[in-house]
Parts: C-alpha cells; sequence; structure tokens
C-alpha cells in the first residue's frame, strides 16, 4: 500500500500471512509477486525442514582414518651363510604343518606367497590405534618354472617302473611311481629333490643328470585304474619344475593387527634381483624339501620334536595316499585345501600346488635365518591410525553448506528488496489501539468497513474486488498521523465517498452469524492432531520396548546417508512438522486472546485493544502471556517452545552401536558317546599302524603350546566335546558363534610323587605302582624299575661329565591295551659318575593313574567348530554308560601311554629333550632348565600341575583327532542351542527418550486442554487481516474517541466486544466502548435468536421475509 499506486484489498489489507502455515507463504507471496515475504518465507521453510534435520543427519560415529607421515627403520639381517645349514631344519616345516593342518596365524611380514624385511615406526606410537603403516622393505620371494616330465615304461610292465627325462640334459630310471595294488590306497605323490639323502628314496643328482638341473625337482601323481598287473593300471602325471629366488625393494603396506603384508598394496620400486648364494643357502634349503631334515641332520643333536621326519599321514589317510611320502606331498595336498585326489589329477594343479607349497617353505625359511642387526636402515613412510570419533557425512555437510549459503543470498535479497521497497509505516500496527490509531484518519476508509462486521472473509474479499488501497503516512502533516486512501479505478484520486445502496447495507447488518471456526483449532482437527502425538509415544513405547526385549532393534541394511536419514532426519522432521503446528496455533492465540477477554466484557485497554502479542514471535508471548494471566496461552507458548527440544530429542532417539544378539538354533548330532570295539584294535586307527609312529597329537600340543596355534574343533585343553552339526550357509546373516548343551569327554590324571631316591648303577625300585584292584584283575607287578637308568649296558656310550636321564614309561612293556599300563611314570635322574657304568645317581618320579571323566557342558563354538567357552552343567561321571565303557576309555589312556613312553637309554650331559613328554613341559614357562644336568633333580610336586594339565590335553587330542572310533547314529539327534552375531543394532537412550516422551505428553495434556475448554468460537471471521479488524471497529464509538488526549488516557474506560449500535445508527457486531455494548451469547450464536426457537413456533410462525438487524436490540 505505500506504493503511489496503491494495492488491491486482496493484496492488501485483506492479506493475512502472519497466520498462513509457513510452508504454503512462499507459494502465495510468489503468486501475488510479494518478494520480500517470499524470501523470508523460502528462508524460513529451508531452516525447518531442510537445515534443521540435516544438522542432526550430518555427524555420525565410527572409526576414523587419519594419516601421517612417519620415519621407519630396518634393523634386520640374516645369519652368517654358514649357519645356515644348521638352522634350516625340521623346526621350518613343523611351522609349515602348523599352518597348513592347525590354522597357525603366518608370522610376522609374511604372505603365503612372500615375505618382506621387518620394518617399525623409528619412534614408539600406539600400535592399538594404528590401522596400519606403509614403508620401503625388501620383498623376498620363489617362483617354479614347471613343464610335464617325459615318461615312459622302463623294464618288465609287472616292475612297474618307469624312466622321467626333462628334456634338458636330465632323466633317471627304475622309478616305481605306484608300488600298491591299490586297495584303500590308490593314489601314490612323489617329490624328489636333486640331492641324496639316506631319508630319501630317490634324488635326481646322479650321473645322468646335468650340474644345470641342481635345482629341479620331479613330482608325479598316479593312481591305479584296473587291477591286471600291467603297466597300464596306472594312470601318471608327472612334472619337472626348477625353483628361482628373488629379492626386490618394494613398498608395502602392513597391518598391525596381525603384522601381515597386504599384498594389493605393494609398489615395486625397482625390478626382482636373483637371490645370490651369499645371502640365502639354497642348496640347505632344497635339502630340507627333498629330504624332510636337516643338510646336517647326521651330525647334530637337536630337540626331540626337530629330529624326526614330519609325517603328515594321519592328515590326509582318508584320500587314499600310499605311504610313505615325502613331508612336501602333505603340503601340497593341504594347501590347496584338496577333498579328492582326483583333483591334481593334471599337471597344472600339480604345480600350482608345489609352487604354493614352495613359496610357504621359503617365507617360513628366511623367517628362521633373522636376527637382529647393530645397525639399522632409516626409510620414510606413512602410518595410518584408526581413530573412533565423530564422522561428518560429507554428502549432508555439502548439501547444509549450499542450504547455509542459499539462505545467506536470500537473506542479502531480503535485505535489499525490503531497503529499496517504499514504507509510509510511522507505527507499528502492533496491537488494536494501534491499528485503530492508524485508521482513525481515514474516513473514507471506515466508511467503507462500516457494517461488514458480520461478513465472512471470502465475503470481505468479493466486497472489495477492484478498490485499491493506499498507505499514506502524513509525514507533512501536522498531526503527522498515518492514514489509508481509496484510490479509484485509475488510481489517480481519492475516492473520498462511497455511498452502498441501501438495499446494499441491509444486507450486510445481519441478526444472526454462524462463528467462524478455524479449521486448526476444531475439535475434529485437534483429535486428529491428539492422535498423531498419541501415536507417535507409542509407537516409541512400542520401539523401546522392543529393544529391551531384543537387545536393540534391527538395523537396516543401508549405506550411511540412508541410515542418517532413516535415524534422525525423518524424526526431526517429525519434531520441525509439529512446531509451526504449535506456532500457528500460538499465533491465532495471541490474535483471539483480545477479542476473548473482549467478549468476556468491561476489558480496559491495557489488557484488550492495547495488547501487544503480536509485536514478538509468538514463542516468546510466554511472559506477556503469564503476567496478564492467560495461562492458556502462556502454556500454549510454552509449548512451542518446548517443541525445539522435542526436536533435540528425536534428533538423537536413534542410537547406533555393536551388540551381540542370540536367536534360537536347532543342531544335529550323529557321533555317539560309545567307542567302537572294533575299530579300536584294528589297523584303522594311526596307533596300530606299524609304518609310522602316530605323534599327531604331540605336535598339535607343541604348536598350541609354543605359538598359540588353536586347538582343533570341539578341543579345550581338558576335553574333547561331542560335536554337533553347523550350516553358517543357512543363516542368513554373519554368525560368530553357536551355543549348545553337549557332551565333554576327558581324563583326570590322578598324578602323586612318587618320591626321591638314591641308587647306584640301576634306576630304583618303585613300589606300590599299580592299585590292588589293576594287581588282582590283570596280575599287574606291584614294583616298576626303570631300565632306560642303567648304566652297566656296554650297547651304549655313555656321556662323560655330570649327566641326566629321563623315564616316560609303563609298568610292563606290553604291546597290548591291558589294564597294568594305565599306570604312567615319569621320574627324572642325575648323576656325575655315569661314565663309570655303576655310578650314584639321584632320581625323582611322578606317578599318574589316570580316570576317565565325562560331563556336560554349554558349549560356545564359533563357526568352524573351535571352542570359546565350555561350562559344565552336570556332574562328573567315570564311565559312559554302556557294557565295556570303562574298559574302552581305559584302553585309549593305555593308547596315549604307549605313544608317549620312550624306554631307551637317554643319558646325556646336554638340555636337548630326547622324548615328547618332557619336551612339552620343558617348553613351557618355568621348566627351561627341567633337563639340565646341572640342576639338582627336580621336585615331583612342583612338576605335577603342569603333568596333569599336558595329560589332559593329550588324551582329548588323542579322541578328538580319531574320532572314527566313536559310533554314528543312523537317524541324527537334534539339540537345542543358541546363534550368536554382533550386529550393530538400534538403541533409544533413555534420555532422548525420556525428553521426547515427556514433551509429547505435554503437546497432548495442553492440546486437550486446549480443544476441549480453551477454544471459543463466536467470531464472525478470523481477525487476522486489516481490513478484517477494521469491519469490528470502523462504525464503532472507540474509533472516533480514541486518540492521545481521548479514551487512551482514560484508564477507567473499558471495551467489550458484543452487539452494538454504531455512530451510523446501525446495529453492528465488533468492539465498543462500555457500555454501549451487548454481550454476545454463545447459546444466540448455536441457535439463532432471529430464527423461531422451537419446534411449535417453525410449525405455526412463518419466516420473515425481513432481515432487519434491529431487531435483536
Amino acid at each position: 500500500m505505500s506504493k503511489d499506486e496503491g494495492a488491491t484489498a486482496k493484496n492488501s489489507i485483506l492479506l493475512a500471512y502472519p497466520y498462513d502455515f509457513v510452508g504454503t507463504v512462499p507459494i502465495k507471496a510468489a503468486r501475488r509477486r510479494h518478494w520480500p515475504t517470499f524470501l523470508a518465507g523460502t528462508v524460513m521453510v529451508i531452516i525447518f525442514w531442510l537445515i534443521t534435520p540435516l544438522q542432526s543427519a550430518i555427524m555420525g560415529t565410527g572409526i576414523v582414518s587419519v594419516k601421517r607421515d612417519m620415519a621407519f627403520s630396518t634393523n634386520t639381517q640374516f645369519e652368517p651363510i654358514v649357519e645356515h645349514e644348521y638352522l634350516l631344519d625340521q623346526s621350518v616345516l613343523n611351522e609349515g604343518y602348523a599352518i597348513t593342518w592347525l590354522n597357525q596365524p603366518l608370522p610376522p611380514f609374511t604372505a603365503p606367497d612372500y615375505t618382506v624385511l621387518p620394518f617399525y615406526p623409528s619412534r614408539n606410537i600406539s600400535l592399538t590405534n594404528a590401522a596400519n603403516w606403509t614403508g620401503i622393505t625388501t620383498k623376498y620371494s620363489t617362483a617354479l618354472n614347471c613343464w610335464p616330465a617325459q615318461a615312459a615304461q622302463q623294464g618288465p610292465a609287472s616292475r612297474r617302473t618307469f624312466y622321467f627325462d626333462n628334456g634338458r640334459g636330465c632323466n633317471v630310471s627304475d622309478i616305481v611311481p605306484h608300488p600298491s595294488s591299490g586297495g584303500a590306497t590308490p593314489f601314490k605323490m612323489l617329490y624328489f629333490g636333486y640331492q641324496g639323502s639316506p631319508y630319501a628314496d630317490y634324488a635326481l643328482g646322479t650321473p645322468t643328470c646335468s650340474s644345470n638341473s641342481t635345482h629341479q625337482f620331479l613330482a608325479t601323481w598316479s593312481t591305479f585304474q584296473n587291477f591286471n598287473k600291467s603297466i597300464d593300471d596306472i594312470h601318471l602325471e608327472a612334472i619337472f619344475c626348477e625353483t628361482n629366488y628373488h629379492k626386490q625393494k618394494v613398498q608395502v603396506t602392513i597391518t598391525t593387527d596381525q603384522l601381515a603384508p597386504v599384498s594389493q598394496s605393494i609398489i615395486p620400486l625397482e625390478s626382482p634381483q636373483p637371490l645370490s648364494a651369499t645371502e640365502f643357502n639354497v642348496s640347505s634349503f632344497e635339502y630340507l624339501l627333498g629330504a624332510g631334515v636337516s643338510a646336517v641332520e647326521l651330525f647334530v643333536q637337536r630337540e626331540h620334536p626337530f629330529g624326526r621326519v614330519l609325517e603328515q599321514l594321519p592328515k590326509i589317510k582318508d584320500l587314499g595316499l600310499t605311504w610313505p611320502m615325502s613331508p612336501m606331498v602333505g603340503f601340497a595336498v593341504g594347501s590347496q585345501k584338496v577333498t579328492n585326489m582326483n583333483e591334481l589329477n593334471n599337471q597344472t594343479g600339480l604345480a600350482e600346488a608345489y609352487n604354493s607349497t614352495h613359496q610357504l617353505m621359503f617365507s617360513l625359511a628366511l623367517r628362521r635365518l633373522l636376527l637382529n642387526a647393530t645397525t639399522s636402515s632409516i626409510s620414510d613412510g606413512t602410518v595410518i591410525f584408526d581413530l573412533h570419533g565423530v564422522i561428518v557425512s560429507r554428502l549432508f555437510s555439502a548439501v547444509v553448506e549450499g542450504l547455509l549459503c542459499l539462505v545467506a543470498v536470500l537473506t542479502l535479497l531480503l535485505c535489499w528488496t525490503s531497503s529499496i521497497a517504499p514504507c509510509n509505516l510511522t507505527r507499528d500496527p502492533a496491537s488494536l489501539g494501534d491499528l485503530i490509531r492508524i485508521c482513525r484518519n481515514s474516513l473514507p476508509l471506515l466508511e467503507q468497513f462500516a457494517g461488514k462486521d458480520c461478513l465472512t472473509e471470502d465475503d470481505m474479499t468479493a466486497t472489495f474486488p477492484q478498490q485499491r488501497f493506499r498507505l499514506v503516512c502524513g509525514c507533512r502533516t501536522r498531526s503527522g498521523e498515518m492514514k489509508i486512501k481509496i484510490l479509484d479505478d485509475t488510481g489517480d484520486r481519492d475516492a473520498s465517498v462511497i455511498i452502498l445502496g441501501q438495499e446494499d447495507a441491509l444486507s450486510l447488518t445481519r441478526g444472526h452469524y454462524s462463528p467462524v471456526r478455524p479449521y486448526v483449532m476444531r475439535r475434529d482437527f485437534g483429535l486428529m492432531f491428539i492422535l498423531v502425538m498419541i501415536t507417535a509415544i507409542v509407537g516409541l513405547a512400542v520401539l523401546k520396548s522392543k529393544e529391551k526385549a531384543d537387545g536393540g532393534l534391527a538395523q537396516p541394511d543401508a549405506s550411511f546417508e540412508v541410515l542418517k536419514i532413516l535415524l534422525n532426519y525423518l524424526p526431526t522432521v517429525f519434531a520441525t512438522l509439529l512446531e509451526p503446528m504449535w506456532v500457528l496455533l500460538n499465533r491465532l492465540m495471541c490474535m483471539i486472546q483480545p477479542f476473548k477477554d473482549l467478549w468476556s466484557g468491561s476489558r480496559p485497554a491495557k489488557g484488550s485493544i492495547n495488547a501487544r502479542y503480536t509485536s514478538v514471535p509468538p514463542q516468546l508471548v510466554f511472559w506477556r502471556a503469564l503476567g496478564a494471566r492467560h495461562f492458556l496461552l502462556a502454556t500454549v507458548c510454552f509449548v512451542a517452545l518446548m517443541s525445539n527440544l522435542l526436536a533435540v530429542g528425536l534428533s538423537g532417539i536413534f542410537n547406533q552401536l555393536p551388540v551381540k544378539t542370540f536367536q534360537p538354533r536347532s543342531f544335529e548330532q550323529t557321533l555317539l558317546p560309545r567307542l567302537i570295539n572294533k575299530t579300536m584294535y584294528s589297523l584303522d586307527v594311526p596307533w596300530n599302524t606299524r609304518a609310522i609312529s602316530y605323534e599327531e597329537p604331540f605336535y598339535v600340543a607343541m604348536n598350541n603350546l609354543s605359538q598359540g596355534t588353536p586347538l582343533p574343533p570341539w578341543h579345550n585343553h581338558e576335553y574333547f566335546f561331542q560335536p554337533f552339526t553347523i550350516d553358517a550357509k543357512k543363516d542368513e546373516t554373519k554368525v560368530e558363534t553357536y551355543k549348545a548343551r553337549t557332551r565333554g569327554l576327558g581324563v583326570v590324571p590322578t598324578c602323586r610323587s612318587g618320591g626321591s631316591f638314591t641308587s647306584k648303577g640301576d634306576g630304583p625300585v618303585l613300589q606300590n605302582v599299580n592299585s590292588l584292584k589293576d594287581m588282582l584283575a590283570f596280575d599287574c607287578p606291584e614294583t616298576y624299575q626303570p631300565g632306560a637308568l642303567d648304566t652297566n649296558k656296554e650297547m651304549y656310550t655313555l656321556p662323560s661329565g655330570r649327566s641326566s636321564a629321563e623315564v616316560v614309561d609303563t609298568v610292563t612293556q606290553n604291546f597290548t591295551l591291558e589294564g597294568c599300563d594305565v599306570t604312567f611314570i615319569l621320574g627324572w635322574s642325575r648323576s656325575s659318575e655315569v661314565e663309570a657304568g655303576d655310578g650314584r645317581m639321584e632320581t625323582s618320579f611322578a606317578m599318574c593313574r589316570p580316570v576317565f571323566t565325562t560331563a556336560m557342558f554349554d558349549l560356545t563354538v564359533d563357526t568352524e567348530g573351535y571352542v570359546l567357552e565350555a561350562d559344565r552343567v552336570s556332574e562328573h561321571e567315570e564311565d559312559l554308560g554302556y557294557p565295556d565303557s570303562i574298559k574302552h576309555v581305559e584302553s585309549m589312556i593305555i593308547v596315549l601311554n604307549h605313544l608317549l613312553r620312550d624306554n631307551q637309554m637317554h643319558w646325556h650331559n646336554d638340555t636337548v629333550s630326547r622324548d615328547w613328554f618332557n619336551y612339552l613341559i620343558k617348553i613351557q614357562p618355568g621348566f627351561e632348565d627341567l633337563l639340565d644336568p646341572q640342576t639338582p633333580v627336580p621336585n615331583p610336586d612342583d612338576l605335577i600341575p603342569t603333568i596333569e594339565s599336558l595329560y589332559r590335553q593329550l588324551y582329548a587330542l588323542l579322541l578328538g583327532l580319531n574320532d572314527n572310533i566313536f559310533e554314528r547314529s543312523e537317524k541324527p539327534a537334534i539339540i537345542e542351542g543358541t546363534r550368536q552375531q554382533t550386529e550393530v543394532r538400534i538403541f533409544i537412550p533413555l534420555a532422548a527418550f525420556i525428553i521426547s516422551i515427556a514433551v509429547l505428553s505435554l503437546n497432548i495434556l495442553t492440546a486437550v486442554v486446549l480443544y476441549t475448554h480453551g477454544v471459543k468460537f463466536f467470531l464472525p471471521r478470523m481477525p487476522t487481516t486489516v481490513g478484517s479488524v477494521l469491519a469490528y471497529v470502523a462504525p464503532s464509538r472507540a474509533v472516533s474517541e480514541y486518540h492521545d488526549g481521548g479514551v487512551a488516557l482514560n484508564k477507567s474506560t473499558t471495551f467489550s466486544f458484543g452487539r452494538y449500535i454504531g455512530v451510523d445508527g446501525r446495529a453492528h457486531v465488533g468492539i465498543e466502548i462500555d457500555p454501549f455494548v451487548v454481550p454476545v451469547k454463545l447459546s444466540s450464536l448455536r441457535k439463532g435468536e432471529t430464527q423461531p426457537s422451537s419446534l411449535l413456533r417453525r410449525t405455526f410462525t412463518r419466516k420473515s421475509t425481513s432481515e432487519s438487524g434491529d431487531t435483536w436490540l
């Protein structure tokens, strides 16, 4: 209206932007080309529903990687070349055995196909936070060059001998690739290198092989096809391979959890160089691979496990391989996870199997040769730390940054458009009184609005279709008062007199009107509004109860950004939708409150027409409303303010945390706790095979105790557990552990000290080595004298100086599984005169009488059956509850005793072990000098806890590694258990939950009071526009008498809202000075006083055609 041409009523005095829903304001303003309003409304919409919700979705917790430059040092070097032949021994093969078959992790800085020199940060850093580091080092690797061997029959077909030629000047003859006739072992694999050895059956190092073949080997695979004793029975595959060893300078990334190189990160810095003979003793390494022992095996004494040929037959006996076999054959089969020997029935498969095996063995051999150097080399690199902290979503942050920039631009445009827009306002129309002051001088305007007090908003708009209004500031007039002029159609002059016709004037004066009911203040809307908030509370309560019951809510499988939208953005949007609704209600309440007070009657100007509730944001009216004792309005203001707190609570209502979850699961069991009598005493078990010494349980225990290698599935250190079927593929999610109740089988060694003795020439005699029960049942001897301590035997060369000897024995030397050998005897002896033959010796003994034990356990295993936890839930029992069970379990005790016993003469003047049991004790903490002849005889009482623990572990391994001795059921038994997995689940923090529920409850309570008692409908239309308010006061005395020297200064003057006779002599509804006003009764508005009030009157009284407005006053 401040423009020269003014503005139409629709775009000026009948405009109600402040009371529109904020989301619709920009649209309406754009249509009317009210650009400042459009800009302000757009900024509000962006802040309400874009920036505010997105702010809560910008950040989340997680792992952040931080990269830092770091200097690294390499302070390792290889042992002198002359030491390599001593260091490259069976320990390399044993480590390969543990990695291949026992799930032992690779050594640090080692991959299956290469190794790198270790390098570490030059200054101390926390490895717990470092994710990996990258530096420069040397990579060592090997690769095989394989080609088909030329094979031909040699000699008579019945001999099954072959001739092999590499086509490069080397051939070998009289090779028998398969000496068996098939049966249960139809497959045979050979591996022999160039160098000959007493431990190897074949070698390429013959006069028929040239010197350029020294680093080659021959590998064969064969199987029987028929059994007609001809050469055609054998299907044969054979390859020659040549080794190559290289080193290369590279940049590589190392993971800090296992110090493992990341193969994908390797960046070559130089071309590969051949490994020279002065760096690595290739001959000793290849001798070890070909013979299975070190090149100096005949000249050195090693610890017991490392002075023996590694046998892998028990690991692959079910595949049908014929013994004997080279250790490399076992590694080749194990490296490829072969389940059927026909998988290697091709030259490519053979080459790949031996190539991966050579690479692993080479990496382990190099690790064996490393030692710390006195000097170190420094190189630059980087360290990446994993820090748990706040993650900022780049997508959402970029969106918010863009929106903030947009808000800034729109704000600048708003300032610019506001500054250039004309404005003739000299007073803030913040109250009814202010509006009266502005319009009291605009007589034509007041005449236009007189008599329109009962019109609806639509009728009001239709009444002024073309009139234009202009605001004149009055800055140059004596009074300085503003006024609103009405322009004619051309806008060139004031339309100072506009007179309505008598018929139109009478039509505008109505005796009855229906009160306007704003939709957002109706009870049906209120009911819907309350139901939405109740639904939100119920939803939150259900989610919270489900979270407690299920240990968290399942997280959708979505990206970080999508999760933030679901968990933060949408709840915040809900809260920010409630806030504008309460703000709108608050505005309407602020607008209606003065009219409500006036409707109550006799209100002074201060609390009614001068109430300035619309001059500040509705939420900030709280203190004014409280001071005016408008408690419901103050409550609505407070709730509108609390909507911001609700947005805070809902934005953090969902948290993501990793937790363990449990779901029920059924398992199947086929293995029964019943031993098969026939199998135990047959050749199907490895301890009855005379071809090899069965030592598998000892290798497993050795690697577990020394390297931390995990025990086989279904084992812990004391029990073998009855397995149940695990099929992780059936589970939709990644399961970490399973738990079920199953039976554990073990032994209680029941060891005691046998005492300490002094004797000469022979070992002491132990009394009462067997129980009376065993002596009566099995005619067992009562005494025991160790023959291994006899110093009078001439067939042995006794050591000089102070010496020691060990006893690991049973009571008898029988090989049968009879009850006498259940007793297990250990002894340790020291002597300084053993070489004399009848020297004095000091000996101590420990004796064990193992007893079988079984119980039920709640067993927790991983997806492969490795035991994580075992909780006993029943009492121990000493049998399995079937006939002969005691005999069977004691037979297995005797089997273990026989495998452990060593009755050979082992006097020695060094500290090297000669048997498995003493070696396994020695490698445990505190027993390093167990076999040292310079130390006193061990005290058995100090050893008994370790002996019992070790014996229990070996017995459980013996049972579990040979589970074919147990019966299987035809129909699997079903047991119930649970599956456990660690997953990220959604939790509702208690603080955010309480805040949200409290604020929503307050909202509901306030809404209930507001919509049931707080809203009174008595106005013909809402006073949301200047024109709507003017229609209520235009014909009243309040306008003509309201000025600074009149009513405004008279504190005794009161105002009311109701029916009155205006200055024009007509009846009106609006605001008038008391006592010229009659209050409006809601009952009259509902019934309508100008209409017949009863059925009788409506029946017999004819409706008046006149609608005179004077009849009700």
